[in-house]
Parts: structure tokens; C-alpha cells; sequence
């Protein structure tokens, strides 16, 4: 694991702990203190199982690759036997054949009562054809392959922390909006109220703004359970307990910075996309196999060497040793080699395929993500200007009503027109800040978040 990584999952823990050790969590309802998006995000790397099981396979694969580059040396093998039979037990020590009788018979001699044999051995692959290189390139390229993998997994649960982080945010957000619009529609019934009594207006008037406050009502129980939704998904994804109630940084949209070109972004995506690293990395990974397996059409030399002692005593064991030189060829397998070969082509091939795919994939990915960021961009100053002039509306309005110049389903409309712009304001904020995070995700730059 590098540093970098290793120091993000140890801050991540430390917060964790501070959470959960804190009064507020022991008591009977947790309270969090104000946390970042880059705290959640770190929060959830270091609980979350996928990425956990993701940096396990990055250790399996960086165990292969030491598996195979100690095939490029040599091995050595002890072995010791000790052997007891029966007095007088003939050992056969080979064939003789009698011209006399025209036979041939085994010849035995007596055998020693024990014996015992201490064997020290040494192989060393002098030539396999490749082979256990191309194994070693494969296992690498392997290992490359499963740490793009973890990276993928980090920057999906990046991106999922960031939704229900802003997700938390716009549900908070909106239970205000709809506070506001029902103690407004409460102010106007009283107002109402009084006229009535008056009898200045008629009852419809009062029964219209009864309705409305009922609504009101309803919007704001509606919004409250969505908070409570939104907050239960962002605890769940970061690891703290599900009681716990975190208070969020706002992030203003002017903190994010200024968007570049389309055509920067897509130079990055495809620079640090992991998925496309992955891609590449296990096709380099199919090459080296495949030239692997070509390697079972060339012949195989290894060296040997043996030390032996051997003898009935321990004491007085008699020494030899043997060197060998082992050549071999497949000179004919069913066609099993070949088939291997086909095998190995069709997987570069499926590789190369799904390389094309994904840029395909990254490059229409990268446009939505920017188009979406464009939009939201858009969307905010008019959402701003709309919001003020429904504020200014109503408070025409309402003066108008107060001088008899306006009816009641005029003030209740201007209420629902501030609630309607306000709630578009607080969307388009959030819209952004989630469409720039699909667009960092996009372009392999979810580390970028704050």
C-alpha cells in the first residue's frame, strides 16, 4: 500500500474513533462534529468492505509476481530415507541370462539389514523459451491490473459518499425552504383570521388558506423524512453509527474553480481513468501469457545436480554425486498446445475490444459529465434572480392585500411561487456541486474533492 493511501486510512480511522469514543456518541443520541467531504470520503474508504476486498486482491496479485520471479532461480530440495528389512532380504541388482539354458534370470545379492540415504539436490531452468519471463511480465502486469481495480473501487465509493454527502446537505436545506413556507402561510391564516372576524372576507378565503396551511404542513413532514432518508444513506456509507447526526461543511460553488475546456478534461480522463489502466495493464498481462504459451512449442533446458551419502551405518556413509543436463520438446500433444495458443489470441483480442469499448464509454462519460456541469452553471444565476423577484412579489402582493387591492388566492400564490423558486435555488446549488463531482469521477480526479 503507498503512503499517500496509507495515511488516508489511517486519518480516516482516527475520526472514526474520536466519533465514536466522543460523550455525545455514548449518550443516548450521537452527535458528530462538522465534517468535510474529504473527512466522510476517507471515513468510508477506511470501512468500506469493496475497497477492502479490492486491496486484498492488490496483495494476492503482488504475491504472484514474487511466485513467479522465483521460478527464474534455482531450487534446492533435502530429502533423507532410512530403510529396515529383514535379515538376509535379497536386493535385485540385475537381469544375467544363462547360454547354457537359454533363460535369462534375476540376480540378487543380500542386502544389508538398514540402510540409510541423505540426498541434497539443486535445479536450475537454463532455457524454457521464454516462458518464465513472459510469467514473470504477465504476474506484474497483473498486479498493475489489481491496483487500477482498487483505485476504481475507491473513486466509486468517493463519488457515492459525495451524493448522499450533498444529498444530506439539499435534504437539510429544502426542511428549512419548507419551515419558511409554512410559517408564512400560519402569519397569512392569522392575518385572514382577523379580516374574517371582520368580515372583510369571505369564508372560502379562510377555508382557502386553511388548505394551504395544511399543505404546507404536509410538504414539511414530507421534507423532514427525506432528511432523515438522506441522513441514514450518508452515516451508512461512512461508517458511524446510525443514530449518529452529522453536521456538514457547506461548500459554495465558488470554491470549486473555474471549469476547464472539454478538451483538457478529456485529456485527463483518459490519462487517469483507472478502469482504463486496469484495461490496459491486463491486456499487457494477456500478451505476456500469450507469448507464454508459445513458449510450449520451443524446448526446455534445465540443470540438475545431486549429492547423495549412502550407506547400512550412519557413521560410514559412502558420498557420490550426479550432474545432469535435461533437455526436452513436445514433439506432439493432440494439438493441446495449439489450442492453448487460440485461447491466449482470443483473450488479447476480447482485451483490445474492451479497451476500445471503454474509451468509447470514458469519452461519453466525460461530455454528459460536462454538459451536466454546464447546465447546473447556467441555472444558478437564473435560479438567484428568480428567487428574488418571487420574494419581491409577494411582498407587493401581500401589500396590495392589506390595502383590499389583491384576494387571498393572490397571497397564497406567491407563497407557493417563493417556496417553488427557492427550492429550485437550493437544487441548483447542490446540482452543481454533484454534477462537478461526477464530472472529477469522469476524469479520474475524485482525489480533487473537498
Amino acid at each position: 500500500m503507498d503512503a499517500p493511501r496509507k495515511w488516508g486510512r489511517i486519518f480516516g480511522w482516527s475520526i472514526l474513533w474520536a466519533v465514536l469514543l466522543s460523550p455525545s456518541v455514548v449518550g443516548a443520541e450521537a452527535t458528530v462534529p462538522e465534517l468535510t467531504l474529504k473527512q466522510c470520503i476517507n471515513l468510508a474508504l477506511a470501512n468500506n468492505a469493496l475497497v477492502q476486498a479490492a486491496q486484498l486482491q492488490k496483495d494476492a496479485a503482488e504475491a504472484r509476481v514474487t511466485e513467479a520471479k522465483a521460478s527464474l532461480l534455482p531450487r534446492f530440495s533435502a530429502a533423507a530415507n532410512y530403510l529396515k528389512m529383514n535379515e538376509g532380504t535379497p536386493i535385485p541388482v540385475g537381469v544375467v541370462y544363462d547360454p547354457t539354458t537359454n533363460q535369462f534370470f534375476l540376480q540378487t545379492m543380500e542386502g544389508p539389514a538398514e540402510n540409510v540415504e541423505l540426498r541434497l539436490s539443486a535445479n536450475q531452468p537454463l532455457y524454457t523459451g521464454g516462458a518464465l519471463r513472459a510469467g514473470v511480465a504477465a504476474a506484474n502486469w497483473a498486479a498493475r491490473a489489481a491496483e487500477a481495480d482498487l483505485e476504481t473501487r475507491r473513486q466509486e465509493v468517493a463519488l457515492q459518499v459525495a451524493t448522499a454527502y450533498y444529498g444530506l446537505l439539499t435534504a437539510a436545506r429544502l426542511v428549512r425552504v419548507n419551515e419558511e413556507a409554512l410559517a408564512n402561510a400560519e402569519a397569512h391564516l392569522e392575518v385572514v383570521k382577523v379580516l374574517f372576524e371582520a368580515g372583510t372576507v369571505l369564508k372560502t378565503d379562510l377555508l382557502r388558506t386553511e388548505v394551504a396551511v395544511g399543505q404546507a404542513r404536509q410538504d414539511l413532514i414530507r421534507a423532514r423524512h427525506a432528511l432523515e432518508m438522506a441522513r441514514l444513506n450518508l452515516v451508512t456509507l461512512v461508517g458511524l453509527p446510525v443514530e449518529a447526526k452529522p453536521q456538514l461543511a457547506e461548500v459554495s460553488p465558488a470554491k470549486v474553480g473555474p471549469l476547464p475546456d472539454l478538451a483538457d478534461c478529456l485529456k485527463i480522463a483518459y490519462a487517469n481513468r483507472p478502469e482504463l489502466m486496469a484495461v490496459k495493464a491486463q491486456l499487457e498481462a494477456a500478451r505476456a501469457a500469450l507469448a507464454q504459451t508459445k513458449a510450449g512449442y520451443l524446448p526446455a533446458v534445465s540443470l540438475a545436480a545431486v549429492q547423495s551419502r549412502r550407506g547400512s551405518e550412519p557413521s560410514d556413509l559412502e558420498h557420490s554425486w550426479t550432474v545432469t543436463l535435461n533437455a526436452s520438446l513436445n514433439l506432439f500433444d493432440w494439438g493441446v498446445t495449439r489450442a492453448r495458443v487460440r485461447q491466449a489470441e482470443d483473450n488479447v483480442r476480447m482485451l483490445e475490444l474492451r479497451l476500445k469499448s471503454l474509451e468509447d464509454r470514458i469519452y461519453l462519460e466525460v461530455n454528459q459529465a460536462y454538459q451536466a456541469v454546464r447546465e447546473a452553471e447556467e441555472r444558478l444565476p437564473l435560479a438567484e434572480t428568480m428567487l428574488k423577484q418571487a420574494v419581491e412579489n409577494l411582498a407587493l402582493t401581500q401589500v396590495r392585500y392589506e390595502a383590499g387591492l389583491a384576494t387571498t388566492l393572490d397571497v397564497l400564490d406567491g407563497q407557493v411561487l417563493v417556496t417553488k423558486t427557492e427550492t429550485a435555488q437550493v437544487q441548483a446549488v447542490y446540482d452543481y456541486q454533484l454534477a462537478r463531482a461526477r464530472l472529477a469521477k469522469a476524469m479520474g480526479q475524485v482525489d480533487a474533492l473537498e
